[in-house]
């Protein structure tokens, strides 16, 4: 069963985030998200992008965003591997899960909770469909992908507030 883990970006726990921080800045990095006093900040060079969070020095973090949160965590129960803090649904459509190398590193996979989607009825052959990407849009309006095995074809389906507006079958290739 192979799963959309997301995208990765390291997280290094440092003493002090804002001497961490100024020392990121003088060799080319730009603060992006976060705040020093706040324990946590990410800069960003380039394509590289890292996290600096206020933690025990030695005791990393490798993030993996936006992937599929709740099909890696039904993966990594179901492989038996310890997961440090359950799947925890932290607004209406973000979830996180963490689990521990075996030298102490964590591993956090955040992203879409899908708790709300729901497999759709393909428009072509009627067969039911599995959401197969990330929401796109924001707030109100947003959408989703879904792929239909039978026919091997992909359409997208529309939401206004939650609930399925319309669903549009994707071009042929």
């Amino acid at each position: 069963m192979e799963v959309d883990l997301g995208r990765f970006f390291l997280c290094l726990s440092v003493r002090d985030v804002g001497r961490s921080l100024d020392f990121y800045e003088k060799i080319g990095f730009s603060q992006v998200e976060g705040e020093a006093d706040q324990g946590w900040t990410v800069i960003e060079r380039g394509d590289l992008r890292l996290g600096l969070y206020k933690g025990k020095a030695g005791r990393n973090l490798l993030n993996f965003l936006d992937g599929s949160v709740q099909r890696i965590f039904e993966l990594l129960k179901e492989r038996g591997v310890p997961v440090e803090e359950e799947l925890e649904v932290v607004s209406d459509d973000r979830a996180i899960t963490t689990v521990e190398d075996p030298d102490g590193n964590m591993i956090t996979f955040a992203g879409d909770y899908e708790g709300w989607v729901k497999p759709l009825e393909c428009p072509r052959c009627k067969s039911m469909a599995e959401p197969s990407g990330r929401r796109f849009g924001f707030g109100v309006f947003e959408g989703r992908s879904y792929s239909c095995e039978p026919c091997e074809k992909s359409f997208n389906a529309y939401y206004k507030n939650r609930k399925l507006s319309h669903t549009v079958p994707k071009p042929k290739k």
